[in-house]
């Protein structure tokens, strides 16, 4: 991330990318990446989200948007061609993402 590096779970298991962040409770949120995913949903949430949809490249990404502390049973549309990133809420804040922002693979990689 800008100044610094997370590590995050890559949702590339169909149970993983159908289960998420669902039923957790705030201090058990891990960063999530899921690829190619163009809409999220809360629904089964304990607790609000932040999703930051990237726009990837082979370096990297680039923040498209961010949709801050996504309350439980809503969804989020990211468009066509994006991945979204699942955060803890206040999270893509503290990171300083925001549309714009250029990270590089070893951010986003596990």
């Amino acid at each position: 991330m800008p100044g610094g590096e997370i590590e995050l779970i890559v949702a590339n298991r169909i149970w993983l990318r159908l289960i998420g962040l669902m039923r957790l409770g705030p201090a058990d949120l891990k960063p999530i990446l899921f690829p190619r995913c163009g809409s999220l949903h809360t629904f089964w949430m304990r607790t609000p989200i932040d999703i930051v949809w990237l726009e990837m490249t082979e370096d990297g990404a680039t923040v498209r948007a961010v949709r801050e502390a996504l309350p439980p049973r809503r969804t989020a549309r990211g468009g066509r061609g994006v991945s979204a990133l699942e955060l803890a809420p206040g999270a893509a804040g503290a990171l300083g993402l925001v549309p714009g922002i250029a990270l590089s693979l070893a951010s986003i990689a596990p």
